[in-house]
């Protein structure tokens, strides 16, 4: 079971007279899911916060389904002046992300529907455009503010790409897009900013939680919009970052098995390897009202990629635990343990839903790939 901390010596501190605001990404983030949530859950429950509250990142991750989909910010642009974002596919498929989410791993969250927000219905509240406006306002401020937060905002943005384009299969990355998708990007986090500050004015939480490092940016723009609304922002969504790790007490794990010199157990493994499986059936999922065949087939594609890497990993395991000893044992169990990290930070699964992945994943693939020879058919045909 994982057990997650908050950084800078916070975690055995009682936060009993404070509130406290949990962001949640639903989109591809193994932090924010199964037992990962579950020990961030148990962290917020051991702090005795006085109340907590989640905000589900849901409509924003249309600027990531953009991205995919190789969305150009001219069609972006139309969209607005004809009025129909509200109705673009990729905005509901993102609203959809976030119901699911909630359906499925909302059962890891001790807390009352009240104190579930969504960024859908925030981005709905008519006081929203005035925050987002502020926050532009702030973007070309020839200010000393100003220039820190468009050099914070810039950095972020950078991040955000870097994650993203990581993930990208090969093929992909060689027509990767900087410049549009830096336009997404620049979406992405002004409206997650006034989002989360707007949410701040309406339940005033002391601190916000969430598994990255302090977003300078984020920090700026709170402090901005704060002032300008009469609100004093030193009270309100003080960081706190949180760290999960995959293995509890790893140290005295290795102590315990280097003492009694044996491998650690299978239990663990197959543990590592099952949340793999559970996150490609929740792509798999998500790829469900993706129209578009090329994005598709990429998607489906480094999923199964992901599926033989599983493979290709427990092989290796199976051959680390079964090798003898080196001379030093601590190197020798450095090396499994070294193993089983990367095991799990792949992600969670049972023999069942492997095959289901697995059978789901086979029958996607072959109706695609009639679907693009339909589309494309050969010379010959």
């Amino acid at each position: 079971m994982p057990r997650a901390t908050f950084v800078d010596g916070k975690s055995k501190q009682k936060f009993t007279d404070q509130t406290c605001l949990l962001g949640i990404n639903v989109y591809q983030q193994p932090k924010h899911v199964g037992d990962n949530l579950a020990a961030i859950s148990k962290l917020l429950d051991d702090g005795q916060f006085n109340s907590c509250y989640v905000l589900v990142g849901d409509c924003i991750n249309r600027f990531r389904l953009a991205l995919e989909q190789n969305y150009t910010p001219d069609e972006y642009t139309d969209l607005i002046k004809q009025g129909k974002e509200k109705e673009w596919s990729l905005y509901q498929q993102a609203i959809k992300l976030g119901e699911d989410w909630v359906r499925n791993q909302g059962k890891h969250l001790h807390l009352p529907q009240d104190n579930i927000f969504y960024c859908k219905d925030l981005r709905n509240d008519e006081r929203f455009a005035d925050v987002l406006q502020l926050l532009e306002s702030l973007q070309q401020e020839k200010s000393e503010q100003g220039d820190a937060f468009r050099q914070s905002l810039a950095e972020a943005a950078h991040i955000f790409l870097d994650r993203y384009a990581r993930r990208l299969p090969e093929d992909a990355k060689k027509s990767f897009n900087q410049k549009n998708a830096k336009f997404f990007a620049y979406k992405y986090l002004m409206e997650e900013y006034a989002i989360i500050t707007l949410l701040a004015v309406t339940i005033k939480p002391n601190f916000f939680a969430y598994p990255s490092e302090k977003m300078d940016a984020l920090i700026i723009a709170k402090n901005y919009i704060l002032s300008k609304l009469g609100h004093s922002p030193k009270d309100m969504l003080q960081w706190l970052k949180i760290k999960v790790n995959s293995r509890v007490n790893q140290e005295d794990d290795l102590t315990e098995v280097n003492r009694l010199k044996i491998p650690p157990s299978d239990e663990n493994v197959s543990k590592m390897l099952e949340e793999l499986y559970i996150n490609v059936l929740y792509q798999l999922h998500q790829l469900t009202n993706d129209n578009n065949i090329s994005s598709k087939m990429q998607r489906l594609k480094a999923l199964q990629l992901q599926l033989e890497l599983a493979e290709k990993v427990k092989a290796s395991l199976n051959e680390i635990k079964n090798k003898p000893p080196r001379p030093t044992q601590r190197s020798y169990m450095d090396d499994t343990h070294s193993s089983h990290r990367y095991a799990y930070s792949l992600f969670e699964t049972s023999a069942e839903q492997k095959s289901s992945a697995n059978t789901q994943m086979s029958q996607l693939l072959n109706n695609m790939e009639d679907k693009e020879k339909q589309m494309h058919p050969s010379p010959s045909q």
